[in-house]
């Protein structure tokens, strides 16, 4: 395994690839396994999901890593990878939340989503699956899935120069000075959880 490189939007390189539909998988072969398992190291510890196009791999294939009791307590969390996904049912209305992107670091903003969704695909082992997701588990797939098809989050504002703000990193090694510094960690740790 190897950690890869993450493309970055308005870039030459980043525009040609991540605005571009990435082509189907007609079956998983060692080579496109490889692809997964990188995309896994890459994406652990600093994101929550990532999809082939975000590491210059135009293939219709995504990773989700959500993991256990980082959303609440007892949480199973969601760790898959996953090709060929596709949304087949859209339900329990819509909600806006904050969104992040590995490939626009740093910036945030209000991306509508829907509350959950029906998604079809294929796991590693070539078995077709159907996973029924809400809530977080359902906005990162929608957000992945996007990935595949050319769309950034920032297509789903009104006005990304007015909505998107940039939240600095927060140095994991920093003291906490304070309790508003502590608050102010948690917030960032919050935010960066939303990133993709």
């Amino acid at each position: 395994m190897a950690k890869r490189e993450i493309l970055q939007i308005n870039t030459p390189e980043g525009d040609a690839i991540l605005r571009s539909r990435a082509r189907k998988i007609s079956r998983m072969d060692e080579e496109t396994l490889q692809i997964a398992r990188d995309m896994v190291e890459t994406v652990v510890g600093i994101g929550v999901g990532l999809a082939a196009p975000q590491i210059g791999v135009p293939l219709r294939l995504i990773v989700v890593d959500i993991p256990p009791d980082s959303l609440e307590e007892g949480d199973p969390g969601f760790q898959m990878a996953l090709y060929n996904p596709r949304v087949v049912r859209r339900r329990g209305g819509k909600e806006i939340d904050e969104e992040g992107c590995l490939s626009l670091r740093n910036m945030y903003g209000p991306v509508e989503r829907d509350l959950a969704v029906v998604v079809r695909a294929y796991d590693m082992q070539d078995q077709e699956i159907q996973i029924t997701a809400e809530g977080f588990v359902a906005r990162v797939l929608q957000h992945e899935i996007d990935h595949l098809d050319g769309i950034m989050f920032t297509d789903h504002m009104e006005n990304p120069e007015a909505q998107l703000r940039f939240v600095p990193p927060r140095d994991p090694d920093a003291p906490d000075a304070d309790h508003e510094n502590a608050e102010a960690g948690e917030h960032a740790t919050e935010r960066a959880a939303v990133a993709e």
